[in-house]
């Protein structure tokens, strides 16, 4: 069985990568102009924070925006006390985003860009082919902090985001061959791939708290349920009538998974099976397991051939972030950005006027 753990980044890495990541360093400075201060007036939770060209962010919406980070970190178990360290940093970070997010929707607006709930619909499906088999899509979102409607809203974004990128940005010529192989040849560490095994497995369930007797019952169950298998019986079959564990729908399939994934027992006893054999009966914190390994791949480092397509892909997705940094800091120059005093960023050449 799987250790406990969140899914660091796995949709922020599919939704945001090009649209919050893209949008240039977080912490630089905005090199923007203007030439009137925000309104003295406004104070307390309805104090503007910041405005970009008439679009403003009010404190109380800063406010759950940073709590709405501090959560998504937590969820990640970083301590308090490292979100405390680094609470001002993440403040400027969530006023530069909202300063993104916002030139995004003007330009799109400017240039006719528009994104329907059919294609929103659309886009969310697709993503949704990345969830990990026995895991469902709502336990995704919420391991992220995401809500259906705060996925959709970033969905739509990132859409925008990608057609102004197609639209007015020049990511120049697609790498070539030399280049490919020269990063695969200047960064082949990063090509190593662990040992890996693909397993199912059957889980006979058992409580912390059982008597001797109920533990003896469970696991005569399990011995029962593989001398089945030894016979002949269909693994798949035999899984979703008998498991325990969520993997059940799937015929037990676990997938694949590399060493420090699983409770040990049960990694112990996955990368030691011969391939096709079922295992005998293993204890684990969980339950009664019985196991087998469809495949078992050796650690090596993948060749040029097999990867070239992944280098190329990011060689390509470099190009995008750099050209796409580089249109927004366009746009901020541009921009007529007014920051509160105490919001401003750190930076000695930003032009953005501050009340």
């Amino acid at each position: 069985m799987m250790k406990p753990r969140t899914f660091k980044g796995l949709f922020l890495t599919i939704m945001l990568i090009g649209l919050l990541s893209l949008a240039g360093n977080l912490l630089a400075g905005d090199k923007s102009s203007g030439k009137t201060a925000l309104s003295a007036k406004s104070s307390g939770q309805n104090q503007v924070v910041v405005s970009v060209n008439g679009d403003k962010l009010l404190k109380k919406d800063l406010d759950k925006l940073m709590q709405r980070q501090v959560n998504m970190l937590k969820l990640r178990r970083i301590p308090d006390y490292r979100i405390n360290q680094n609470r001002a940093m993440l403040k400027k970070m969530v006023i530069n985003d909202f300063i993104n997010r916002s030139l995004i929707k003007q330009e799109a607006k400017k240039e006719n860009i528009t994104v329907t709930d059919k294609e929103v619909t659309a886009a969310i499906e697709n993503m949704k082919k990345d969830v990990p088999k026995g895991i469902s899509f709502d336990m995704v979102l919420k391991a992220n902090g995401f809500t259906r409607k705060t996925i959709k809203d970033e969905t739509r974004l990132r859409l925008m985001a990608q057609r102004l990128l197609k639209k007015d940005v020049d990511t120049g010529p697609a790498p070539t061959k030399k280049a490919i192989e020269k990063y695969y040849t200047e960064n082949k560490t990063t090509f190593k791939v662990p040992e890996m095994v693909h397993v199912r497995h059957i889980l006979i369930k058992t409580d912390k708290n059982a008597d001797k007797k109920t533990m003896g019952r469970l696991k005569k169950r399990a011995v029962e349920v593989r001398e089945k298998l030894l016979k002949g019986a269909d693994f798949a079959k035999m899984a979703k009538k008998y498991s325990d564990c969520p993997s059940k729908q799937n015929g037990g399939d676990l997938g694949t998974f590399r060493r420090g994934v699983m409770v040990k027992p049960f990694e112990k006893a996955a990368f030691n099976q011969k391939v096709n054999e079922i295992g005998p009966v293993i204890k684990t914190r969980f339950g009664y397991h019985i196991i087998q390994v469809l495949e078992h791949k050796k650690a090596h480092t993948s060749s040029l051939s097999e990867v070239k397509d992944k280098i190329k892909n990011k060689l390509e997705a470099d190009q995008k972030l750099k050209a796409w940094i580089t249109y927004l800091d366009g746009l901020k120059k541009e921009a007529r950005i007014v920051y509160a005093k105490g919001y401003e960023p750190d930076t000695k050449d930003q032009k953005g006027i501050t009340k």
